[in-house]
């Protein structure tokens, strides 16, 4: 008994007294063989290089996962460095304010000394200024000598508390330049403290970006 069959190379119809003949002739056995061992090697290649490829990137992977580990630690420091520097200026700025408060308190303190002195002299150069008219209308005798000794003795009177004042005035111009310099030096700690908050914030943001990356990359 014949069977026809097709060929499982060629695909050409043949006739063959086995019903489970698979090709038409040896030579299409062969290169069926053949053919099919080159397309195993051919898969066996491609799963070799997918393996080496898959390789290649884990290790590229790992490298960068370490490198945003390694990213992560400096973020930390420069993070904690900025967080105690934000201390360091919030102390500062806390302690030129009181120092500013001291001296406006001090200029104020000052300044109501130098006025009551002024006051003071006020009346005193009007005292003197009465017992001169006095002595020009006494003219001469004892009571114009008495006169003359008190004038002489508010005199001597004034010229300390004129000084005194000078001295204030001087006092106060220090303590107005002083106040400048920490209104100044005020400013500057808080330009600082607002470029560490800055910093702190970005390094912050960094760092959570780098450990979503760390996570994308372990997961």
């Amino acid at each position: 008994m014949k069977y026809e069959i097709t060929c499982g190379f060629c695909g050409g119809n043949f006739e063959s007294s086995k019903s489970n003949a698979q090709y038409c002739s040896d030579n299409c056995r062969v290169k069926h063989h053949q053919s099919k061992k080159k397309q195993e090697e051919v898969a066996d290649q491609e799963l070799s290089t997918q393996k080496e490829e898959h390789g290649i990137q884990q290790h590229r992977l790992e490298q960068q996962r370490a490198g945003l580990i390694r990213h992560n630690t400096i973020l930390a420091k420069k993070s904690k460095k900025a967080q105690e520097k934000k201390h360091y200026c919030s102390e500062a700025i806390r302690e030129i304010k009181l120092w500013i408060e001291y001296t406006e308190l001090e200029r104020n303190e000052l300044e109501e000394k130098q006025k009551r002195l002024r006051e003071n002299l006020t009346l005193k150069r009007k005292e003197e200024t009465q017992l001169k008219a006095q002595a020009d209308k006494k003219g001469t005798g004892l009571d114009r000598l008495a006169i003359i000794v008190e004038i002489k003795k508010i005199g001597k009177e004034i010229l300390p508390i004129e000084d005194e004042i000078e001295e204030l005035y001087l006092d106060i111009s220090d303590q107005k330049r002083k106040l400048i310099r920490l209104k100044t030096d005020l400013d500057k700690w808080k330009h600082r403290l607002d470029t560490q908050e800055k910093n702190l914030v970005k390094y912050r943001d960094s760092c959570q970006t780098n450990l979503r990356e760390i996570d994308a990359i372990t997961n």
